[in-house]
Formats: C-alpha cells, sequence, structure tokens
C-alpha cells in the first residue's frame, strides 16, 4: 500500500513539475517586429535610384519583458551614431537604450544617407529585450544609376561681345548664337563693351536654365551616372548675388538645370585673344 502510495506522490509531483515548466514557458514569449510599409518608405528588396534617401520605418512589440535595446546595421557593422536619422532627430547612440512607452512598444522611423554608386545596401535592425530575446527586421535595398552620355565634344563657344558663334544649345549639344531662341547657355562677354572691353570668362542662364558650380567633392570624370549630375548641381553653388557660372579656367565644368534636365559643362580650352572679342572656351558636355 505504502508502495502504491509512494508512486501516486511521484507522479503527482512530476506532473506539477511538468506543468510548472510549461507554465514559465508560456510565460517567457519573445518581442515581435515588422517593416511597415507606408507611402515614401521601402520595404525589403526594395530598388531605389542612387541620390534618394532611403527611409525605413520599423514597429516592435514586447513579449514577456520590456524592450531594451536597439541596433541598426549595414552589411554587418554597427552604423556610427549621428549618421542615421530617427524620428526626424539625428541618432545619439548606436546601440541605443529604450525608454519610456517605447520598452512597451515602438514605432521609429529612420532615414540613411544618400547613396551615390549602385550597390545593394542591407539595414538590419535588431531589438532585444530585458531577457536578452531577440527581434530583427532586415531590409535590403538596391540602389542603381543610369549611365550618363557625351553628348558632345571640342565645341568651340566665343565671347558673346564677338563676330561669332557664344550660345550653346545644351539639349542639341551644339553652338549657336548666343541670341538664338534654343540657346539655354552663353558666353557671358566682356566687362562693357565700351568702358571695359576685357573677357569676363563665365557663362551666363538663358530660357529658364540655371547654373550652379560644383563642391570639390566632384569631378567632371566622376560623374559616371545622370543622377550624379542632378546630385551635384544640388549640391552646387552660386556667388552671392549672382547667377552666372564662377570664372572659369582649363579643367573646370559647372553644372546646369533646365526644366527636368541636368548637364555638366567641362572646360577643355580657354584662348584668350587681344583686343577682337575672338576669345573662347573649348567644351564637352555630359547629360
Amino acid at each position: 500500500m505504502k508502495s502504491k502510495i509512494y508512486s501516486i506522490l511521484l507522479v503527482g509531483s512530476i506532473l506539477n513539475f511538468m506543468v510548472s515548466c510549461n507554465s514559465d514557458s508560456d510565460d517567457n514569449n519573445p518581442p515581435t517586429s515588422q517593416v511597415i510599409m507606408k507611402a515614401g518608405y521601402s520595404i525589403d528588396k526594395d530598388n531605389l535610384k542612387i541620390g534618394s534617401s532611403v527611409k525605413i520605418s520599423i514597429k516592435a512589440v514586447k513579449g514577456s519583458k520590456q524592450l531594451n535595446t536597439i541596433t541598426v546595421k549595414t552589411d554587418g557593422v554597427n552604423l556610427p551614431a549621428g549618421s542615421f536619422i530617427v524620428n526626424g532627430v539625428a541618432s545619439s547612440a548606436n546601440p541605443a537604450l529604450l525608454f519610456g512607452g517605447d520598452r512597451d512598444s515602438l514605432l521609429f522611423n529612420f532615414e540613411f544617407s544618400r547613396v551615390d554608386v549602385p550597390q545593394t545596401i542591407s539595414y538590419y535592425f535588431i531589438i532585444i529585450d530585458e531577457n536578452n530575446d531577440t527581434t530583427s527586421q532586415n531590409v535590403s535595398i538596391n540602389y542603381y544609376g543610369t549611365p550618363s552620355e557625351v553628348a558632345g565634344t571640342g565645341l568651340v563657344v566665343y565671347n558673346y561681345s564677338g563676330p561669332n558663334f557664344g550660345g550653346l544649345d545644351l539639349f542639341a549639344a551644339k553652338v549657336v548664337s548666343g541670341n538664338a531662341p534654343e540657346a539655354t547657355i552663353r558666353d557671358f562677354g566682356v566687362v562693357d563693351p565700351v568702358a571695359d572691353k576685357t573677357w569676363v570668362m563665365r557663362f551666363s542662364p538663358l530660357n529658364n536654365s540655371e547654373i550652379m558650380n560644383p563642391s570639390s567633392n566632384y569631378t567632371y570624370g566622376g560623374l559616371i551616372y545622370k543622377e550624379n549630375i542632378q546630385r551635384a548641381f544640388e549640391l552646387g553653388s552660386r556667388e552671392p548675388g549672382k547667377i552666372v557660372s564662377k570664372v572659369l579656367a582649363k579643367g573646370d565644368f559647372f553644372l546646369v538645370k533646365n526644366g527636368t534636365s541636368y548637364f555638366a559643362i567641362s572646360i577643355d580650352k580657354v584662348v584668350a585673344t587681344a583686343n577682337d572679342n575672338n576669345d573662347y572656351f573649348e567644351v564637352s558636355i555630359k547629360k
């Protein structure tokens, strides 16, 4: 009889232990996460033009334990703090500790630096809770570019104040009169046709064109993609109060926007003559 009672107690103990273990297991739920699809934001395997600013929205919800940290990696490496934006503010830490309501449920909108070279980048988001359980999301973005093209070379553009053609039709990549309706830019001419006949050595915009001088980060040869030309224009500058190019020398280039089209104009040769306004630039055009 004692043996039977002992067996019953032993079985009961085992069952209680199993129930207890299962109960603990049920209570230990890991956190969950997802990539949120919304206008202007990317999801996994998205394709973006180079020069685009990628935005990704991540939602995470706690399991049994509160959320503790979030880490952002690209291609397996932690991004430096401050190199990306979270909810409109530059990131201050990576990994970042979570506070307040974000420890229960978070919705973070990320914005990452523009990419100027075609490539695929994986953005990896890891959320860890206080029990060291993790949830993660990987968003792989394919950045593509449209090759630029050399539209014209050896184009001779004369001093606008002289007797020869001093304009450029950038769309047709040909030299035209500086007064022609199809001219999109022209040589500036001299300082003053009467008082000072010094060649200014600048270009002026025509017919809704805009001119920008490139930053030192760009070279004409490095404008391999159309998006590079556009981005160089967007990051370009002008001298205060001027809409014309800077004073140009051999080896310089400048950028032009007309409508939705972007052009880069390389100064391949500069010939300054004396007293006859036959000065000229020899240029190439890339678009």
